[in-house]
């Protein structure tokens, strides 16, 4: 185990606090306790993983009891949403050199269409721009054919 500053402690115990909090109640909210291990520690990439893993297991675990017992899970969806997930994890690590770089291109492209199409949408008269993504997209295919 590593030392860590009495207030990082604490500040990371608290995010773990929201996040489980979060988890809870309204689903997601691990994403506090990642972005509080790169902001608030030295672990590399792999041990913040690793670490934020450990702890959305207990999470998972105490979130989908607290659901259960409520009956506030829809069993179908959760088995094939964990089904799927399953597989990809397992999956997953003999396509990180691939995907990695994939989802990173992908990611910027995507947020990149964004922004242009916020900008488009705030500049064009909606049949225009209705015609002119009709267009793109008819390009987008036939690139994909070619």
């Amino acid at each position: 185990m590593f030392a860590l500053a009495p207030e990082i402690l604490a500040a990371l115990v608290a995010l773990s606090f929201l996040g489980g909090a979060i988890v809870t109640s309204i689903g997601p909210g691990g994403i506090l306790v990642v972005a509080g291990l790169y902001l608030l520690t030295s672990l590399s990439s792999a041990e913040v993983a690793g670490t934020a893993s450990a702890t959305f297991a207990v999470g998972a675990i105490l979130g989908g009891a607290a659901f259960t017992r409520s009956g506030g899970i829809d069993w179908r969806v959760a088995g094939v949403v964990a089904a799927t997930a399953l597989f990809t994890a397992a999956n997953y690590s003999l396509l990180d050199a691939v995907v990695a770089p994939l989802v990173y291109l992908i990611s910027r492209a995507y947020l990149g269409g964004v922004a242009v199409g916020w900008w488009l949408a705030h500049r064009i008269v909606a049949e225009r721009l209705k015609f002119a993504l009709r267009v793109a997209l008819i390009g987008v295919a036939a690139s994909l054919v070619l």
